[in-house]
């Protein structure tokens, strides 16, 4: 009986023994341990425009840019490391959220929060713009812009809607606020921010109903937050003699600068040169008008070709510098080629006080510079200028200091774009001082591959410390490619009241292939100072 019960103890041994055991054998491994719960560091930044972020993640990812593998060029671009790059302009929303996923297993991730910020250097806004009549509709308009100034909190453009003058002015926070597009062909040159009495005041070029395709200088004035709210609107045209003559019976006459102090408009003015500006004529094309704010011609005196130093065969008045009691004035100066053609020789400069009397005893003429315009007066009686530089096969921009007698250049810089390349559309656009010392100049700049095509750009130098125009670069900028497409000549400045730029140029969208710098449409941006 025991052998019985031992031979079925030792069965059973056996057969518990062999249930342990797989097919081959072996034994059973233990379950795997739970996958990795995805995470990532940090899980939530703020990055500047112009800077990067660098996420990490605990397992083998897959990146995403607001679900975007990889991400875009509107809310950001992040690469297999992890590395994020904020877009050009801020998204709206400006946060964003950066996934990662585990390569194994899509539905295991983490996620962090961007919040994307203007930093120095980069753009807060980017708009394109056609006024409501233009040529065309929507984006595709033939839209020219000519300046821009900023009158409190607003960004006001100036423009031609091709080939109506337009004006347009966005608020603080980008949105239009309304614009202005005159009846008759015509386009504004320039604009000055009247403190005192709230408005923005413009000058330029226009027909009229006696005279739809002639040309008769234009006076504007507008309320910026309210351009439809038009509170002066007037023009006028020279004779032969320098008289005020109404529309359509005078020279062709156009208004190019426009400057306002102690309740006076003062606007530089020419008349049709080629008929008035001549070498040894008893007239000149350039003149300094004074006009109250309803418009009406106070007084005007004759500048650039006066009988003791007539050596221009043209000349074309471009800019103007009012102060308490004097006025600086610049102007380039052309001679009549053996071919025909007119040559620019240089820009003259001169200083008169308001009521018409020359300070200095004849002009000055600088060769190879042209498209003068004075910028500031310094406190030792030097004054700078910004302009446009020949020499050789190439154009550059940048500023000259001169002596208070303007007979000495105290200082120059010039910027070429850092284009090495033949260059011929470096041109000197506007200009401002920032922080009470620095210099900042705005052009066109040729394009750094194909020449023929005109980008933006603006440099800033310092305070040489001496009073004259300015020292080392302080920092440099091209603007080739903007997020909206590709912006061509980008033609004016404005210091804003937040440490930006408000620029603006003529340019082209995705939607239109143009590439002229004609075509398109206006753009508007802000750029914050390095």
């Amino acid at each position: 009986m025991r052998k019985v019960y031992l031979v079925t103890l030792i069965f059973w041994i056996s057969f518990l023994g062999a249930c342990g055991k797989g097919n081959n054998g072996s034994a059973t491994p233990p379950p795997p341990p739970p996958p990795v719960k995805a995470t990532v560091s940090p899980t939530s930044a703020t990055v500047p425009i112009g800077k990067t972020q660098q996420f990490t993640s605990n397992v083998d990812a897959n990146w995403y840019v607001n679900d975007v593998q990889s991400g875009n060029s509107t809310v950001g671009t992040i690469d297999i490391s992890g590395l994020y790059t904020p877009p050009q302009l801020p998204p709206n929303p400006a946060t964003v959220k950066v996934k990662n996923c585990s390569r194994t297993d899509a539905t295991n991730c983490a996620i962090a929060t961007v919040t994307i910020v203007a930093g120095p250097g980069s753009f807060t806004a980017l708009k394109f713009w056609a006024p409501q009549n233009g040529t065309a509709s929507g984006e595709t308009a033939s839209t020219t812009a000519t300046g821009i100034l900023v009158a409190g909190a607003d960004a006001v453009l100036q423009g031609a809607a091709d080939p109506q003058a337009a004006f347009i002015t966005y608020g603080a926070d980008g949105n239009k606020l309304g614009e202005w597009v005159n009846t008759w062909p015509s386009s504004l040159s320039a604009s000055f921010y009247d403190t005192v009495s709230g408005n923005v005041f413009a000058v330029g070029y226009a027909g009229t109903s006696s005279d739809p395709s002639g040309r008769s200088a234009m006076i504007l004035g507008l309320l910026p937050s309210d351009p439809t709210h038009v509170v002066l609107e007037k023009t006028f045209q020279f004779d032969r003699n320098g008289n005020v003559v109404g529309d359509g019976s005078g020279l062709r006459t156009e208004a190019v600068a426009i400057s306002v102090m102690g309740g006076k408009l003062y606007l530089a003015v020419r008349s049709d040169y080629q008929l008035c500006g001549l070498a040894f004529n008893a007239c000149s094309g350039d003149w300094v008008v004074t006009a109250d704010l309803a418009g009406n011609v106070l007084n005007m005196f004759a500048v650039g070709n006066i009988p003791a130093e007539r050596f221009a065969d043209r000349t074309e008045i471009t800019g103007l510098l009012v102060l308490a009691d004097h006025m600086w004035v610049t102007g380039n100066w052309f001679t009549l080629g053996g071919d025909g053609s007119w040559y620019v020789s240089g820009f003259y400069m001169e200083k008169w006080t308001p009521n018409g009397q020359l300070s200095i005893n004849g002009a000055t003429v600088f060769s190879g510079w042209f498209n003068a315009r004075p910028v500031e007066e310094l406190v030792n009686g030097n004054v700078i200028v910004s302009e446009t530089f020949f020499s050789g096969s190439k154009t550059y921009f940048g500023i000259m200091g001169l002596a208070s007698d303007i007979q000495n250049v105290t200082t120059s810089r010039t910027w070429d774009g850092d284009n090495a390349a033949t260059s011929f559309t470096n041109l000197n656009n506007g200009s401002f001082i920032n922080n009470g010392t620095d210099i900042v100049v705005v052009g066109s700049l040729s394009g750094l591959i194909n020449n023929q095509v005109s980008n933006g750009g603006a440099i800033s130098w310092a305070s040489d410390g001496n009073g004259a125009s300015g020292g080392a670069v302080l920092w440099k900028q091209r603007f080739d490619s903007l997020p909206l497409g590709i912006v061509s000549s980008w033609n004016s400045g404005s210091k804003s009241d937040a440490g930006g730029i408000a620029l603006v140029g003529t340019g082209t969208d995705g939607n239109n292939a143009c590439g002229s710098a004609n075509c398109g449409t206006a753009v508007i941006g802000r750029w914050l100072l390095p």
